[in-house]
């Protein structure tokens, strides 16, 4: 298990994660973002992020959120669960946008053709939780071929 017990989250901190996790990050509060990524801070919290299972990871964020940021996942997922625990996220997936609140999950497959976006705005404290399953651990899990798209 990693535990990031970060009291300042910044766009750095961001970006190193997005490359670790194929996401694009976006700061639309921020003007010059990339000049100042060492210093500004987006968020103030935590982030702990655990490998259980080959192919199996879960990460647990609490945070509060200082500038609203945007993200694109870019990366692939048989299986990648969000649960909202408190706070708010406005989720996307190809042109349907929904808000998933606190005691909501949403559940979708990350492909070539699927993507995600989510946008999380400033002055909320956000706790969130997120497991994802690559295609070899969903179908150990399952027993059976995943079914194609």
């Amino acid at each position: 298990m990693t535990r990031a017990a970060i009291d300042r989250i910044t766009v750095a901190d961001f970006l190193d994660y997005g490359q670790r996790y194929c996401i694009e990050y976006r700061f639309p509060a921020l003007a010059h973002p990339l000049e100042r990524a060492g210093q500004l801070p987006v968020a103030q919290g935590r982030v702990e992020e655990s490998l259980l299972f080959p192919g199996v990871k879960l990460v647990l964020s609490d945070i509060e959120v200082v500038h609203p940021y945007a993200s694109h996942s870019l990366g692939t997922a048989a299986c990648l669960v969000i649960v909202v625990i408190e706070g708010r996220v406005r989720l996307g997936t190809d042109n349907e946008w929904h808000w998933l609140t606190a005691g909501q999950a949403h559940t979708v497959c990350l492909s070539d053709q699927h993507f995600l976006d989510a946008y999380q705005p400033e002055g909320q404290r956000l706790r969130t939780l997120s497991l994802s399953l690559d295609a070899t651990a969903l179908q150990q899990w399952c027993g059976e071929p995943l079914p194609t798209q």
